[in-house]
């Protein structure tokens, strides 16, 4: 159907129940009811009224009553239609319906001007922003034209993020070359990166496993930060720490050389700390060895100044006894002499008392024989023993010597502490020379 039927009911007929309306060209007749139009026949007093044009009133007689029809016909759409409203005789419906079709006409051009108002503000509103669509064209164009050079530009940074992430993969090959453990943690110790080396240290083949879990944790096996961590020490210093450290693992004592240093983002700020342990146990248990050989050294050094101190009073005794020996040689020569002028003298108390001083004499000798014995075995024994020594610390030299000429890399501590100790052997080496030298000389001159 046509709009008329929602025009009609637009006005708000509920008051009215006998409304009909006529479709000439369909030959369709329909009436108002509860609200709404609905189909029925075409009432036969009312047919040929319907078709002619000219009737717009009709008088029917029920009963007593006088029913009032009213016609009016409209073209809508081209299409003929006829609208019919049953009134009494004073037409009392009609005049409701012609009111309220006023009203509403009333209420339609109110709300044309305000519709109208509305275009004009919405005409506007649509200039502005015909306007600004323009703006955000000509921004779409320098946007496209920008994008169009990020592109070339990200074009260029996705070949160097390429060249960088093959270089960073060749980095990672050479770090996990490394046989040292060598690995980085963040701000609260969670890892970032670990190598090869630092896997099989913390016994995890699947290195991502070891990503994210705190470094104490996962390489050290401690529920909480190590002892000689220089964390907080490198955050303030932003220096890079070296010391030595004792980490027992599995029943083992390991010595390690360990290095920390800060790793900074773009503004400089300390977003990471890398770290790797050198694993010198050998080196100090070498150069343990050679402290303890070193005071070894030390103190037989000083039993051979003991006995060398020793050997020279022994030297003087024998010197002493020597002068005694040749005195009492002197002696019984001259008892000698008088023993013989008594025997062709006959003096029997003289005699006597020579043969006590002989016997006296004989008591010297054979003391001055038992020292002169003891002094050559301990001179001996000497000897032996600064030889053994002297061998000692040439083959600590020797031994030295070779962990320099292995290691490749020695700091100024370590230097030193070969040097003071090289110095030492030769010091003492000097002193065996010196000494030999002292007793050669003293040898040739007895």
């Amino acid at each position: 159907m046509i709009d008329i039927e929602q025009l009609l009911a637009y006005l708000n007929l509920e008051e009215f129940t006998n409304i009909f309306v006529y479709y000439q060209d369909e030959a369709i007749f329909r009436y108002y009811s509860n609200g709404r139009f609905v189909n029925t026949e075409i009432p036969d007093f009312l047919k040929r009224h319907l078709l002619n044009d000219s009737i717009s009133l009709y008088l029917f007689r029920k009963n007593n009553n006088i029913l009032t029809f009213y016609f009016f016909r409209l073209n809508i759409q081209n299409k003929q239609v006829v609208v019919i409203i049953q009134d009494s005789k004073d037409g009392k419906y009609l005049n409701k319906f012609i009111s309220s079709l006023f009203e509403n006409l009333w209420e339609l051009k109110v709300g044309a001007v305000q519709l109208n108002k509305e275009i004009d503000f919405l005409r506007d509103e649509l200039n502005v922003c015909e306007k600004e669509l323009n703006e955000k064209e000509q921004e779409v164009n320098r946007l496209n034209e920008l994008l169009t050079a990020k592109e070339t530009l990200l074009e260029s940074l996705e070949e160097s993020v390429s060249i960088l992430k093959r270089s960073r993969q060749k980095m990672l090959k050479l770090i996990d070359g490394f046989n040292m453990p060598f690995f980085s943690m963040d701000t609260i110790y969670d890892l970032n990166n670990v190598n090869l080396a630092a896997g099989k240290f913390a016994g995890e083949t699947n290195l991502p496993r070891l990503v994210g879990g705190k470094c104490f944790k996962m390489i050290y096996n401690f529920p909480e930060p190590c002892k000689w961590c220089k964390y907080e020490e490198i955050k303030q210093t932003k220096n890079c720490v070296k010391q030595h450290i004792h980490y027992e693992k599995d029943g083992v004592k390991f010595v390690f050389e360990q290095s920390m240093f800060p790793i900074f983002d773009q503004e400089g700020n300390l977003i990471e700390v890398g770290e790797y342990i050198n694993d010198i146990t050998h080196q100090y248990e070498i150069l343990e060895s050679l402290r303890k050989s070193e005071q070894e050294l030390v103190h037989i050094s000083r039993k051979n100044i003991e006995s060398i101190n020793e050997i020279g009073a022994l030297k003087k005794a024998y010197e002493d006894l020597s002068n005694e020996y040749e005195n009492a040689k002197a002696k019984i020569a001259k008892l000698t002499s008088v023993l013989n002028t008594l025997v062709q003298q006959d003096t029997v108390n003289e005699l006597l008392k020579l043969r006590g001083e002989k016997k006296e004499l004989e008591i010297k000798l054979v003391k001055a024989l038992t020292t002169i014995k003891n002094f050559t075995r301990k001179h001996e024994e000497n000897e032996s023993k600064i030889e053994s020594m002297a061998k000692k610390s040439l083959y600590s030299m020797e031994r030295l010597l070779n962990i320099i000429n292995n290691k490749k890399k020695i700091d100024d501590e370590e230097l030193k502490k070969v040097f003071d100790f090289l110095s030492g052997q030769i010091l003492y080496i000097k002193q065996i020379i010196e000494t030999q030298e002292e007793k050669d000389e003293s040898k040739s001159s007895n």
